[in-house]
């Protein structure tokens, strides 16, 4: 199913990103980011999950939770080090586009004052929205998955998240 391999590829890159960058005391915690990961009215919600990992001046620190409403799922990713970030800010920088075809619609665009790169799949039901909340030394940003439901809901939902406390919370790290 493409929503599991969505989910295995992000889960990869920060399994990667475990093996190559070793745990230090001198982290800054993930635990501040887990509030910032909202209960979402008539969803079904797992407890969120964190991660924080430094060596040599790199670091990755991650929230995450998942969420369920029958058959729909929605996954959230809150994170600083996320190569991903970095992506989301460049593209936005370039302007609003769009690509369609097939039933698959790509765009970047600027949502809230944010760098956003939004991804839908008609026939899959499936969407990401990648926010850059930060950018620079330490690349901050927000990836909300979804399966299951129309791009509307998809990115509605992902809008009701409080992007201007997350990049207030990712800028301390």
């Amino acid at each position: 199913m493409p929503w599991k391999l969505h989910r295995f590829v992000i889960l990869v890159a920060f399994g990667l990103a475990a093996v190559l960058l070793p745990l230090s005391t001198q982290a800054q915690t993930y635990k501040p980011l887990m509030p910032l990961l909202v209960d979402i009215p008539q969803w079904e919600a797992e407890a969120p999950e964190g991660m924080t990992m430094a060596s040599d001046g790199q670091e990755i620190v991650w929230a995450a939770r998942n969420y369920r409403k029958g058959d729909a799922e929605i996954s959230v990713i809150l994170g600083v080090g996320h190569p991903m970030a970095s992506q989301a800010e460049a593209m936005g920088q370039g302007g609003k586009m769009q690509y369609q075809a097939g039933g698959v619609v790509y765009e970047t665009a600027t949502v809230k004052g944010f760098p956003v790169v939004r991804f839908y799949s008609k026939d899959e039901k499936t969407g990401f929205l990648l926010v850059a909340l930060n950018s620079g030394a330490l690349p901050a940003s927000l990836i909300v998955q979804f399966s299951e439901l129309d791009s509307a809901e998809g990115f509605a939902i992902a809008e009701r998240f409080d992007w201007s406390k997350m990049q207030k919370a990712v800028a301390r790290k």
